[in-house]
Formats: structure tokens, C-alpha cells, sequence
């Protein structure tokens, strides 16, 4: 009996880091993403203000808006693996003393009030929705 709970602890820890480690590799992944929109946005506003050429700009703001899509994607990806992982975990919890995971989930409200915790995907997802709303916007404008 003793050597399975060591098993499933041993279990839990390693679950708990590769957690960690799939959060890691989001923040990169944004990191990347914001990267690259911040130099696009860069030629981008140079085409607007100094070239003054509609085609390329345009070409531009497609160009733009499908990273920001894909970024949207992989976020939306990283939200359902993370929730996949967490439930992973509170199983795994189940099983144990202490279920530390779950009773910081009941803390924070399960993510309903705002004022205690916001959604990470709900912040993060705003910036390719801004950026995709810019480049529509100075467009049109452009136009």
C-alpha cells in the first residue's frame, strides 16, 4: 500500500511539472507571437504613413491578421490542453492527503469572479483581437 502512494505521489509531481513546463512553453509561444506582430506592425504603419501604398497595405493587414488567427488558435489550443491537464490533477488529488490544486481552484472561485482571478485565455486572447481590429480599422481609413 505505502509503495502506491509513493508510486501515484511520484505520479502527481511529475504531472504537476510537465504542467508547469506546458504553461511555460505558452508564455513563450505569446512571447513569440507579440514578438512578430510588433515588427509587422512596425512596416505596417511604415507603408501607411510613408510609402503610402493601399495594395501593399493591404497585403499587409491580411498578412497581419492571419498570424494574429493562428495566434488565437494556439491559444484557444493551450487553454483546452491546460484545463485537460488541471483535471488530470484534481483526479490525481482525489487520491491524496491534500488536494492543494483544488482547494486553490475553491479560493479563487473557479475562475467566476473576476475580482479574485481572471481567466489567463480571456487576457491573453485580447491582444490578437486588438491588433486584428487595428489593422481593419487603419485600413478602411487608408482607403
Amino acid at each position: 500500500m505505502e509503495e502506491s502512494r509513493t508510486i501515484l505521489l511520484e505520479q502527481y509531481k511529475m504531472y504537476v511539472e510537465l504542467t508547469d513546463r506546458t504553461s511555460e512553453r505558452r508564455l513563450k509561444t505569446n512571447n513569440f507571437y507579440l514578438s512578430i506582430i510588433s515588427a509587422l506592425i512596425v512596416g505596417f504603419l511604415t507603408v501607411r504613413y510613408r510609402l503610402n501604398d493601399f495594395r501593399l497595405l493591404l497585403a499587409m493587414a491580411i498578412f497581419i491578421n492571419c498570424i494574429c488567427l493562428n495566434w488565437i488558435s494556439n491559444i484557444k489550443g493551450y487553454r483546452s490542453l491546460n484545463t485537460a491537464k488541471f483535471k488530470v490533477i484534481k483526479e490525481l488529488e482525489q487520491k491524496l492527503s491534500y488536494a492543494c490544486f483544488d482547494v486553490e481552484w475553491k479560493l479563487l472561485e473557479e475562475g467566476q469572479n473576476p475580482k479574485k482571478y481572471r481567466l489567463l485565455s480571456k487576457t491573453e486572447i485580447f491582444m490578437p483581437w486588438f491588433v486584428i481590429s487595428f489593422c481593419v480599422v487603419a485600413t478602411v481609413l487608408s482607403w
